[in-house]
């Protein structure tokens, strides 16, 4: 008798424990929101590969309140897409943070469905104003906007390109192409406002679409306008098309400078040494040559680096590349996830949106704390862009020699940038 009662006890006391134990070894549902089809899909699938990786090395460190995390995905191949994607990742697959997206109507249209359920939107990349102009409670941006990558490139434009050319800014003429989404607009316009302030001459202003399979027409219009520097906005495939043709009719420039997929190593399987000398102000993120990498990393912390050199590492022997070949998409995905799978969600003790809020809200780390540079501290309720990242930095890199380093300012490079950029007919033939 006794041994059964003692059995009975035993078989309730399990059961008792059972939840806990399955809750232990559960899983934390994250959404994982990017363009995995359509045109974009090449700085989507980088950025995602990048969060898996951040959300395999914290599941390495003791994932999250002793559960692993799961990245749970959403293809984000357009703006009526995100939309649908973050209410399914919501509703169907229940999860309380939705972290994205890289292009900024997906971002717009995406974060509004999480604002209406009061889920937490985590934006890595997208840079548009107004994504954070709408003052929304639960939407939080790891990164800068697009008035502070359009800004320092007119910056350096009238600081170092036009006092390597011997010119004053306001005799410098500039044109500007982009392509006409949200993101490709919002950088040319806060571009433009700055330019006029410097006084640069702005004999071309055009948008394309992204979808364009022919930019000959406006490449010729360039060609014609006869530009000293070119700024142009563009996704990766339509900058391969859009360099390829400029080499077809020999428009060259003085200096190119871009803003974002310029800075892919991928661009070099496309264009080769035509890659070269191509700008791209972005945030600060480079490759690993030979062990050194391509941003001064002096400012930076030691775990920070420590983290980084470790996803190169994950990065490289999980897709087979060399550290010299990883995407800073990729790195940028990375980053922008360890921010929130690191840094903040520890400081909670669950996934419940308002406190994850709260966490976010009274972090504060320095510059140099995250894998691109950045500090953390983002904007309180009620102020403009509240939810904001407002520890910001960026720079402006150049591909020499087929490698990509920072170039300006001094506080991070680790290359002095060339200007003026050689003719087509200048460079090295193949």
């Amino acid at each position: 008798m006794k041994k059964a009662i003692a059995m009975v006890v035993m078989i309730f006391l399990v059961q008792m424990t059972l939840p806990a134990f399955v809750q232990a070894q559960g899983t934390v549902k994250i959404g994982a929101l990017w363009p995995l089809s359509g045109p974009i899909a090449e700085d989507g699938q980088e950025s995602i590969r990048g969060a898996k990786i951040a959300a395999e090395m914290q599941n390495d460190r003791g994932g999250l309140w002793g559960n692993k995390i799961e990245l749970v995905t959403g293809d984000a191949s357009d703006a009526k897409a995100a939309m649908s994607e973050a209410e399914r990742l919501i509703t169907v697959e229940k999860t309380n943070i939705i972290m994205g997206t890289w292009v900024s109507g997906f971002a717009f249209t995406a974060s509004q469905v999480a604002e209406k359920y009061k889920k937490v939107y985590w934006e890595t990349a997208a840079l548009a104003n107004n994504i954070m102009e709408r003052r929304f409670n639960y939407l939080f941006h790891a990164s800068g906007l697009s008035s502070n990558f359009g800004e320092m490139s007119a910056d350096f434009v009238a600081d170092e390109v036009a006092k390597k050319l011997g010119k004053d800014p306001k005799d410098l003429k500039v044109a500007v192409v982009y392509e006409d989404s949200l993101h490709g607009t919002s950088i040319s316009e806060a571009f433009i406002k700055k330019a006029k302030v410097y006084g640069f001459k702005l004999p071309v202003v055009e948008s394309y679409n992204v979808k364009a399979v022919d930019l000959s027409s406006l490449v010729m219009k360039l060609k014609e306008a006869n530009p000293d520097v070119l700024f142009g906005i563009h996704y990766f495939n339509d900058l391969v098309l859009f360099w390829r043709q400029a080499k077809e009719v020999n428009f060259n420039v003085e200096a190119f400078i871009s803003c974002g997929s310029a800075g892919s190593p991928k661009l070099i399987p496309q264009l080769g040494e035509d890659v070269n000398y191509l700008f791209n102000t972005f945030r600060l993120l480079g490759e690993f040559y030979d062990g050194n990498y391509s941003v001064n990393l002096q400012s930076f912390k030691p775990e920070t680096v420590a983290d980084l050199k470790e996803f190169f590492k994950r990065y490289s022997e999980k897709y087979n590349v060399t550290q010299a070949q990883v995407p800073n998409t990729a790195t940028l995905g990375f980053s922008g996830a360890w921010m929130l799978l690191h840094e903040v969600l520890p400081k909670c003790k669950s996934d419940d949106p308002e406190e994850v809020r709260k966490a976010a809200l009274a972090i504060d780390l320095d510059y140099g704390s995250t894998a691109h540079g950045v500090g953390m501290k983002f904007a309180q309720p009620g102020t403009p862009n509240q939810g904001l990242n407002e520890k910001f930095v960026a720079g402006v890199f150049q591909w020499q020699d087929g490698k990509f380093y920072c170039v300006w300012p001094d506080k991070y490079a680790v290359k002095a940038p060339v200007i003026p950029m050689p003719k087509w007919d200048e460079r090295k033939k193949k």
